[in-house]
């Protein structure tokens, strides 16, 4: 068996480039052959390269700003764990929820004070920024 050390950069820009919004051909053959198979949750067509492509580009950003030490109000938080629970899903059915036993983000979310509206589920509607 050979094992392969990725960074998360260069993990992100596997499936698709940024920018791009087709993968190449190699990009395709690569998903098809094996990285597929690191997300069996995910679609083993084109469609679930692209997804699983822009999630993992999502998360990428989201951490760069973070590392950077960006402006985040702006970032749907609860959106952005939703997206990386959807993820993690993709890797194993079992992931989210033991990523988020002990987790108290969804309390915090909740208390965000840029909170409009709740509509019933996790999702947060944010005021409009002006």
């Amino acid at each position: 068996m050979i094992r392969l050390i990725v960074s998360f950069g260069a993990l992100s820009r596997l499936p698709v480039l940024p920018g791009r919004r087709e993968p190449r051909p190699d990009q395709v053959t690569l998903w098809t052959s094996c990285l597929a198979l690191a997300f069996p949750g995910a679609a083993p067509s084109v469609s679930g390269l692209q997804q699983t492509g822009a999630q993992l580009e999502g998360l990428r950003r989201l951490r760069n700003r973070v590392a950077h030490n960006e402006n985040l109000l702006g970032v749907d938080t609860v959106a952005r764990l939703n997206g990386s629970l959807a993820l993690l899903r993709t890797i194993n059915d079992d992931l989210p929820e033991i990523v988020m036993r002990d987790s108290q983000l969804r309390a915090i979310c909740r208390q965000d004070p840029r909170v409009a509206e709740r509509d019933g589920t996790d999702h947060i509607k944010h005021q409009p920024s002006s």
